[in-house]
């Protein structure tokens, strides 16, 4: 009798260590079930693509050359336009700056690119300058996070929100510089934008068009900039990493 129970017992533990594996192989399958679920979710999200900011070279130098003719007095106020060689005084079209472009993506995938537009001015004539003489328009995407009256603390630059549009006083603007620390010694002033770009592929998209002006004023002595020149330089380039915008609901 004593040897029955003795193997009962026997029987019974071997049982119960039987189920204390299996069960714990189960437990241990599952959690690399949950594991591999996990990374081939990973795996399929929206693949991130290529935005590709590419400069109009051509363009992206606006120049103005002077002359005493052309500061003579005249009966009305006159307005003279860079061009992009300097030999021609030019018109009041905007002129494209930069496109961006996108590539790589998946379809109905929307990114936001985060850029800031760098502008630096060089030639005789800036020294020379005063406020209320130049008139530097700056339209587009690329520019559209300066909305508030003095953007990225910049003075000098009056913004329409509705067009993405500034206008910048060259000597004011950056005479201060950027914030409050002044940049009289670089020339130099940035504003920044936010672009848009969407998949699964998207052509180049104008993100900036800039012209560059000088008012020869009826009633103010300008002979001091005859024979002198200002040269603009713009350049639009990435300011991080693009990031995944959410999709609409619906």
């Amino acid at each position: 009798m004593e040897k029955k129970n003795t193997m009962l017992l026997t029987v019974i533990a071997v049982a119960t260590l039987l189920v204390a594996v299996v069960g714990a192989t189960f437990a241990f399958f599952s959690l690399q079930v949950g594991g591999t679920s996990t990374t081939d979710s990973t795996v399929t999200a929206a693949k991130v693509g290529t935005a590709t900011i590419s400069t109009v070279e051509a363009n992206k130098t606006l120049k103005l050359s002077l002359t005493a003719d052309d500061m003579a007095k005249y009966t009305d106020d006159k307005v003279y336009y860079a061009s992009v060689d300097g030999t021609t005084h030019g018109n009041s079209n905007p002129i494209d700056i930069a496109n961006i472009s996108y590539s790589g993506g998946e379809e109905d995938t929307t990114y936001s690119c985060p850029v800031q537009v760098e502008v630096s001015v060089s030639g005789s004539m800036y020294d020379n300058l005063d406020t209320g003489w130049t008139q530097l328009i700056l339209q587009g995407d690329a520019v559209n996070q300066s909305t508030s009256k003095s953007p990225s603390g910049v003075p000098g630059t009056t913004v329409d929100t509705e067009s993405n549009k500034l206008t910048v006083d060259l000597k004011q603007a950056l005479s201060a510089g950027a914030g409050s620390v002044p940049q009289e010694a670089s020339r130099k002033v940035t504003y920044k934008g936010n672009v848009t770009v969407k998949g699964p592929d998207m052509d180049a998209t104008n993100i900036l068009k800039a012209s560059l002006s000088l008012t020869n004023k009826n009633s103010v002595d300008q002979s001091k900039i005859a024979d002198s020149e200002l040269v603009v330089t713009i350049a639009v380039v990435p300011n991080g990493a693009c990031t995944l915008q959410p999709a609409p609901l619906g």
